[in-house]
C-alpha cells in the first residue's frame, strides 16, 4: 500500500501470455504463435496487454460566512434570528452575476449568516466568486443595506486524491474587508 498513489484506483487485470518458440533449422529460435488470455479469457492476437488506472479526487466543501449588524438609532429593538435573508449568486467569467442564488441563508441570534455551498467536484477546479447581498424583506423602520459584498477562492486538485478550496478573499468595491 505504501507505493499506491493515493486518489488511484489501480486495474486488477491479470494477463497471461504464451509464446512458441521453435528452432528454425538454422541454428536460430523463433517465436511462432502467441496467445493472450486476460483474466483467464483468451484476447483477439491483435491484443495487447493493455491496464487502465482512474485517478478520482475526493469532492470539497466550502462554507461562505458574512455578518448582520442591526444599529438602532431609538428605541431597544433587538436582531432576532432568522429575521434577515442573504442570497449567494455566482459570479461568472463575463463578469455577470446569477440571477438565480446557488444558497440563500439567514442570521443567527447574534447576526451570524452561514452559506453552505453544494460540494465541488473535479468538474468545478478553477477561481470561484460569489456575490454576497441582503435580501430587502419591507420589515418597517429597517433600512436594509444595498451594498454587494464579493467573496474569492480557488478550488484546486492536490494530486494526492482530494480537492481543496483556498481561503476566501472577501472585498466591497474591489477592496479587501
Amino acid at each position: 500500500d505504501k507505493d499506491k498513489i493515493a486518489g488511484v484506483s489501480y486495474d486488477s487485470s491479470f494477463y497471461r501470455v504464451t509464446v512458441t518458440i521453435t528452432d528454425n533449422g538454422s541454428g536460430q529460435l523463433e517465436m511462432t504463435d502467441h496467445t493472450i488470455t486476460k483474466d483467464g479469457e483468451t484476447e483477439n492476437v491483435e491484443t495487447k496487454a493493455k491496464f487502465v488506472n482512474t485517478y478520482h479526487a475526493d469532492d470539497v466543501t466550502v462554507i461562505l460566512k458574512a455578518t448582520k449588524k442591526l444599529n438602532v438609532v431609538v428605541g431597544n429593538r433587538t436582531l432576532q434570528p432568522d429575521e434577515f435573508s442573504f442570497t449567494l449568486c455566482e459570479k461568472q467569467a463575463d463578469g455577470t452575476v446569477s440571477a438565480n442564488p446557488t444558497v440563500t441563508a439567514k442570521n443567527d441570534e447574534k447576526g451570524k449568516v452561514t452559506f453552505n455551498l453544494p460540494a465541488f467536484t473535479s468538474a468545478d477546479v478553477g477561481k470561484k466568486t460569489y456575490v454576497i447581498s441582503e435580501v430587502n424583506n419591507h420589515l418597517g423602520g429597517i433600512g436594509y443595506d444595498t451594498r454587494a459584498y464579493e467573496v474569492t477562492f480557488e478550488v484546486t486538485d492536490n494530486g494526492v486524491g482530494q480537492l481543496k478550496a483556498s481561503n476566501p478573499a472577501y472585498t466591497l468595491n474591489g477592496k479587501p474587508v
